[in-house]
């Protein structure tokens, strides 16, 4: 199993205060020190015995991961809060369990979809999906122990006020980086210069000076039984640190006098590759996104969508031409004209005896029927038939005012 995440290995010679300090609190938590130091711009921390994807290979064996963005909001009693309760997780073989369990969850998944698309098995798939349930809400209670459990370990080496002022920093962080991004994603046009990483550091002050503070932080303390961190004002309570709303404010906009970023070697140069390479897959996703949700209206737009949805025709086995698919229209050559994808209610494929069959159901209760046997390659034709058609919708709700899904 294995994790993707937008980072490099921090090596002890790019920072050997850091990790000196991280090996002192292993010893002092009796846990063997991590074997290998992440740094990132996810906005996260975390520790694993499982596989790392990261940009330049794989990464095996005892890991600590630090987002980098939130080493420099945090000052170092409050990133060390952090690092002592990720190494906690070790000492508790928590990640180990996971590791271990991880296996097994996956392979139930998959048999229990695979009684899901059996009808016969659907009585059993219904027992087991239960147990399922039951099972991951025994996991995730059990998880949120471990939360809790890591934060007094936290508190021993550092103290109660460090661990809940870090938690409310990396939770508003997260948060306001979020809704940026998010809207970001919402626009209509491409996008040009990004410089995500400045934006959110320049508009972290404005937020949490707005009203939005609150909402956001309110909606990210409701909880769900299958979270595995608990709210945290629950954590705030298991520390016996007060907290309320109105402190939130200057916790999260005094000046960070010292952070542990400033002892990670080429760590502004680090940052900067990092955020390049996901600020191009950001772009990708974006157009992408657009192509997908966008009427075209000028040039510009209809290269973008064209370059996403270009007309494309289908062929039997023996060559002939069977559909021509394009933006607006598809074409079946035994009809000789094309129909409307906004005129098209469905398309699905049905299996019969004597092969699979793709029905095309148009408004007004016309249904065309294909026997895709009959095609050079019947599985690109309905992937790409389902693709446009989706498409047609996305853009016509979007056109409409209400925004669809964009997955």
């Amino acid at each position: 199993m294995a994790y993707e995440r937008r980072g490099v290995e921090i090596t002890r010679e790019q920072a050997p205060r850091l990790w000196a300090r991280i090996e002192e609190f292993a010893a002092r938590i009796r846990t063997p020190p991590p074997t290998g130091l992440i740094g990132g711009i996810d906005d996260n921390f975390f520790v694993t015995e499982g596989d790392i994807d990261l940009e330049g290979g794989p990464k095996s064996g005892r890991t600590l991961y630090v987002g980098l963005g939130l080493l420099r909001i945090l000052d170092r009693s409050e990133a060390e809060a952090v690092l002592c309760h990720e190494l906690a997780h070790f000492r508790g073989g928590d990640t180990a369990h996971t590791l271990r369990l991880a296996p097994t969850q996956l392979r139930y998944e998959s048999y229990v979809q695979t009684l899901h698309s059996n009808r016969i098995c659907l009585p059993i798939y219904h027992l087991m999906s239960s147990f399922q349930q039951l099972f991951e809400l025994a996991i995730a209670a059990t998880r949120r122990q471990r939360e809790v459990r890591a934060d007094s370990v936290a508190a021993d080496q550092t103290s109660p006020s460090a661990v809940a002022h870090a938690l409310l920093k990396i939770t508003a962080y997260s948060s306001w980086r979020a809704e940026f991004e998010r809207g970001l994603f919402q626009q209509d046009d491409r996008l040009r210069e990004l410089a995500i990483a400045q934006r959110v550091q320049a508009g972290f002050a404005t937020f949490a000076n707005s009203p939005r503070l609150q909402q956001s932080l309110a909606q990210s303390h409701v909880p769900h039984p299958l979270d595995s961190h608990p709210p945290n004002p629950e954590r705030y309570a298991a520390l016996r640190v007060s907290l309320p709303p109105e402190s939130w404010n200057k916790v999260l906009l005094d000046r960070v006098a010292s952070s542990w970023l400033d002892e990670i070697a080429d760590s502004t140069e680090i940052e900067a590759s990092l955020w390049e390479r996901y600020e191009a897959k950001f772009r990708a996703a974006h157009e992408e996104s657009l192509a997908l949700r966008t009427t075209p209206r000028n040039l510009e737009e209809r290269s973008l969508v064209a370059s996403h949805y270009p007309p494309v025709s289908f062929v039997s086995k023996d060559g002939q031409v069977v559909v021509e698919l394009t933006l607006a229209q598809l074409t079946l050559a035994s009809w000789g004209e094309g129909v409307a994808l906004e005129d098209i209610r469905d398309i699905r494929v049905d299996s019969r005896w004597d092969g699979k069959i793709l029905r095309i159901t148009i408004r007004g209760g016309i249904e065309a029927k294909l026997r895709l046997k009959t095609f050079a390659a019947p599985d690109q034709f309905v992937d790409a038939s389902q693709k446009y058609l989706r498409r047609s919708r996305v853009a016509q709700q979007h056109g409409a005012g209400s925004p669809a899904p964009v997955k």
